[in-house]
């Protein structure tokens, strides 16, 4: 049997010619995994693209298997993929985002290293190397930034490893829409595990522009009421509770939380002490695009024209 399961999935543009690119930049770096163990790669797929898969990713790495799922949403494709795992330990792991050569290394020997800990995230960086981008991947990728090795608050769900068994007792959500990790990490959490954050366990991340930032924001918005509608003893739920009258203060407060994470996590990103000031003014424009979500969320409504799933 495996050491561990990776779950591959495609949550932006499925079925499209650029799913297909990042399957075959991700698989390809999975290839070269300086890993002692063993391990088996999972591509699961909704059944509507499974037959238009090229036939060169299906042949790209030994042993992966193609897992055909009725499911439409990224989360519930993670699901189906944890299920049909065979290793004891799982990482989720999105297509488009490019792990480095010791990434499992530095899982495993995380988790070993904290046997209390039910979840291991790594640090996410952007592919591009303009200021813009390194300030962005900071501003949205820092928020399960711990600093070091050891205890955070959050998953990032897009490159984090599992103890499977904890997994399946606390899935992903698939009916709160496609940014409500939240009440995942919150059941592990009461249930008495502890999360991990590894900053040497990287990946690099696609990045398609403000087209996708402006994407990102407003269904991170919307998914950050969400969680607390549905779960009301999580933090600051109580500015959800003013309805539409919280507004400024959720925008004041995502802003303060944003500056804290420049100034205590720049460098992990590529940022220069000297870009900070950018990266603060960057971060009031990135939380201005997340209120339209926000207020969809508080009125009932979904995110629709989105390009994730």
């Amino acid at each position: 049997m495996s050491d561990v399961s990776i779950i591959l999935v495609s949550d932006y543009e499925p079925g499209r010619e650029k799913s297909w690119q990042d399957f075959r930049k991700t698989l390809d770096a999975l290839s070269k995994q300086e890993f002692a163990g063993s391990f088996e790669v999972l591509l699961v797929e909704e059944a509507q693209y499974i037959d238009q898969i090229p036939q060169d990713i299906k042949d790209s790495l030994a042993g992966l298997r193609i897992v055909s799922s009725t499911a439409s949403n990224s989360y519930a494709l993670a699901n189906e993929g944890v299920r049909k795992a065979k290793a004891d330990k799982v990482i989720l792991l999105d297509a488009d985002c490019i792990p480095v050569p010791d990434w499992l290394s530095r899982f495993v020997e995380t988790l070993e290293q904290f046997p209390e800990a039910a979840v291991v995230s790594g640090l996410t960086r952007y592919e591009g190397h303009t200021l813009s981008e390194r300030c962005l991947a900071l501003l949205s990728r820092s928020y399960v930034d711990a600093g070091k090795r050891g205890f955070t608050n959050h998953i990032s769900n897009n490159n984090a490893g599992f103890r499977r068994d904890v997994y399946l007792r606390h899935l992903l959500p698939t009916e709160s829409g496609i940014f409500a990790s939240r009440l995942q990490s919150s059941a592990i959490l009461d249930s008495g595990w502890k999360l991990a954050f590894e900053p040497n366990m990287i990946v690099t991340h696609d990045f398609e522009g403000w087209d996708m930032e402006r994407d990102i924001r407003r269904s991170t918005a919307h998914g950050l009421v969400v969680v607390r509608q549905q779960n009301p003893t999580l933090p600051f739920s109580w500015i959800v509770r003013l309805g539409l009258f919280g507004l400024p203060i959720f925008f004041g407060g995502r802003v303060m939380q944003s500056v804290w994470k420049c100034l205590t996590r720049a460098k992990n990103y590529g940022v220069k002490p000297w870009e900070v000031p950018y990266a603060i003014i960057l971060a009031v424009r990135v939380h201005l695009m997340e209120i339209p979500g926000a207020i969809m969320a508080l009125r009932g409504e979904a995110i629709t024209n989105t390009s994730y799933r």
